[in-house]
């Protein structure tokens, strides 16, 4: 039996809290028009819950270090990650969509809904939070290959590695460069420079499969990281500190803060996430009731995953304050909630599927 890796449990947990946090709280705060204490650490918490690029690098971590490899199987688990995209997206909308009529009074369009059903981008209505299972997706097409270079030379899957970092991180550099208060003409050389970029990158979603892949870099080399796991958790706090610095410098230099994009497929957090990784590694699986809830959740955040953006919604027909405390309070009870419902539908067999990829 393969030995459960208590870190990695740990690691799905908090970006699963910080994933609930982000949808169930407004944290980006303006801390050049009100500069609060509050406000601060709002902004703070914002810049710290990035919790995608986690879920991606624990998916390459456990994806590369699989001792066989069957392609068929593979293809089926991406097959149902694709029937659960739109099956979910169908629910989210169905669900959501006449909620929002009954609410605010508006009539229900059905052509609205086909296209909120293609629609799910970053913060779109509705299926908005489903945008991950397509980058999911789209990273395990390519995984074959990957895995294929990973197995039986490794330089090349390294240089594979560093494309996917270069393909990602030359767009973050210029997307920061973007946020700087330089004149009309400067902003026309960012913005032609990155369209110029662009046309070289060879696939879209670089930013996706370079974290999948840095899970793999981390796998190969979770010996050394193990040995240096001081070292990276000093790095990756220095890196977080360094991304609230210049998001709040560069706020009060443009005159608005940019808080989307900053750290989520920026330059500071990969180092961020590698120092989330090593500080994990300390966790062993105690006390025993730590264990037991990082391996539940750890189980089932995908199932959480799906259900929470139905909770929430949920508590939008409560009239509730709009203070950060509570609205933290909120995302605490809509995460526990979310993963009491997913941990009863696991003992629903017609059910269960659907949560078990």
């Amino acid at each position: 039996m393969r030995q459960r890796l208590h870190n990695l449990d740990l690691l799905k947990t908090l970006a699963m809290l910080m994933v609930v946090i982000i949808h169930a709280v407004r944290l980006v705060a303006d801390v050049v028009q009100y500069p609060t204490i509050g406000n601060y650490c709002s902004l703070t918490l914002r810049l710290l819950c990035e919790g995608v690029p986690i879920f991606l690098l624990v998916n390459g971590f456990l994806l590369f270090g699989k001792q066989t490899f069957d392609l068929s199987a593979h293809l089926r688990k991406t097959g149902k990650l694709f029937a659960l995209l739109v099956i979910w997206s169908i629910i989210l909308i169905g669900i959501q969509y006449p909620l929002h009529a009954v609410l605010y009074g508006t009539p229900i369009d059905i052509t609205e809904m086909f296209e909120l059903f293609l629609d799910t981008k970053v913060n779109s209505l509705y299926s908005g939070t489903l945008w991950y299972l397509q980058a999911l997706v789209a990273v395990y097409l390519l995984f074959p290959l990957f895995k294929c270079a990973y197995d039986t030379d490794g330089r090349l899957f390294e240089y594979l590695f560093v494309v996917a970092a270069v393909c990602a991180g030359i767009p973050a550099l210029i997307s920061m460069a973007s946020f700087l208060p330089v004149s009309e003409t400067a902003m026309s050389f960012i913005s032609k420079t990155q369209a110029w970029f662009g046309q070289m990158i060879p696939f879209a979603g670089s930013e996706f499969l370079f974290y999948f892949l840095l899970g793999g870099m981390i796998r190969k080399y979770s010996a050394k990281l193990e040995l240096q796991k001081n070292r990276w958790t000093m790095i990756g706090a220095g890196a977080f500190v360094l991304s609230v610095f210049w998001t709040i410098s560069m706020g009060f230099l443009g005159g608005s803060v940019p808080v989307f994009n900053v750290n989520y497929w920026g330059i500071f957090e990969p180092f961020i996430i590698i120092g989330w990784y090593c500080l994990t590694l300390r966790y062993h699986g105690t006390p025993e009731i730590a264990q037991r809830i990082t391996t539940s959740v750890g189980s089932l955040t995908l199932g959480i995953y799906l259900v929470h953006p139905l909770v929430i919604a949920a508590f939008t027909a409560i009239p509730l304050p709009s203070m950060q405390i509570v609205m933290l309070i909120v995302a605490l009870i809509v995460f526990l909630v979310s993963w009491g419902i997913t941990a009863l539908s696991m003992r629903i067999p017609g059910i269960r599927w659907i949560f078990r990829v």
